[in-house]
């Protein structure tokens, strides 16, 4: 792919953006949801901020981890500049420009885009069963509907079931061997036993535990930003609130994952709404208000700062924006 082309799919996604926030306005009455915004308690905006700012610096500690585990560290601002820059890529289709942040190690590092690749397939999965088990205690708590905790858990065991299978040596090295014999993609199987290598260190029990506990307090965090933020809008407290904001965060989040949608644009955005709605007996204008304020904090703010990170990136690898990015390595690279 290029760089270039990643800079158009990032345009319709931000049209694909702006199209929501126009969808939702007109849903709860624009008017309406101009007040509501218009009341906002800004006060409370720092500590939304510092939420959505430790809820990133957790996820970078996993980067890091993720990267010693597969032997491929870096120093910490490089790598923490290079986390960044991946923020924009969420808005790409199915999030594959995530693997660009692969690609930028690479070329710092001269680690190989196999062995690394499958640091992001664990994020993906160790983030999602963090939201489940976020989203499970929450229903503990608030005892929410059986077929609502059924569809997560089915969700939960498929990521889960991956992350136990990769560790079956035998199993995925008879695959790898039945790959090899097959026609144009047989020539891969190199890179593959590269990819898997790193797959199964990265998800040993022990590592993928860890992984899922940073998990559960990065996302914990985004639920308490949107306590906060309904705080700010003017609703009440409490206990209650709390655990229902922490489970519409984790459950919108999850539907947003599996959607495949850049962003989870529209998927989160209607889930948030649409559970508060439900679970808060809360306006649909007000459910809008919130629904805004916080994908403004958990999306957007990080978008532009990774816009940034992204142009130093690109300045100090002197990539061009041209450039061709080949995801898989050459057979004398792996």
């Amino acid at each position: 792919m290029r760089l270039r082309d990643i800079r158009r799919k990032l345009l319709w996604s931000v049209l694909l953006g702006v199209l929501v926030i126009g969808a939702l306005a007109f849903y709860g009455d624009i008017r309406e949801v101009g007040g509501h915004l218009a009341d906002f308690d800004w006060r409370y905006a720092p500590l939304i901020l510092v939420l959505a700012a430790t809820n990133y610096s957790l996820r970078f500690g996993k980067w890091q981890y993720y990267l010693r585990v597969v032997r491929a560290s870096l120093p910490w601002r490089r790598s923490l500049l290079i986390f960044l820059s991946a923020y924009p890529m969420v808005l790409t289709p199915g999030k594959v420009g995530e693997l660009l942040k692969v690609y930028f190690v690479k070329r710092s590092n001269g680690a190989p885009m196999s062995s690394t690749a499958p640091i992001v397939l664990a994020e993906r999965i160790t983030d999602g069963l963090a939201m489940f088990v976020l989203a499970t205690a929450a229903i503990l708590v608030i005892g929410t509907s059986g077929p609502l905790f059924y569809g997560l858990a089915t969700v939960a065991a498929g990521m889960l079931g991956f992350a136990l299978l990769s560790r079956w040596r035998w199993l995925m090295e008879k695959g790898l061997s039945l790959w090899h014999h097959l026609p144009v993609v047989g020539r891969f199987e190199p890179q593959l036993r590269t990819a898997y290598e790193s797959t199964y260190d990265l998800f040993a029990l022990r590592r993928l535990i860890f992984a899922v506990s940073l998990g559960v307090m990065s996302w914990g965090c985004e639920g308490i930003a949107l306590y906060l933020t309904l705080l700010a809008l003017g609703i009440p407290g409490g206990l209650h609130t709390l655990v229902i904001a922490v489970f519409t965060m984790a459950v919108s989040r999850l539907v947003g994952a599996v959607s495949f949608i850049p962003g989870g644009l529209g998927a989160v955005d209607l889930s948030l709404t649409g559970l508060m709605q439900t679970l808060l007996a809360l306006p649909a204008g007000l459910t809008v208000a919130a629904t805004l304020i916080i994908r403004f904090f958990t999306l957007w703010f990080s978008v532009g700062v990774g816009l940034v990170a992204l142009v130093l990136v690109l300045r100090q690898l002197e990539i061009d924006a041209d450039l061709e990015i080949e995801m898989a390595d050459t057979p004398s690279a792996a």
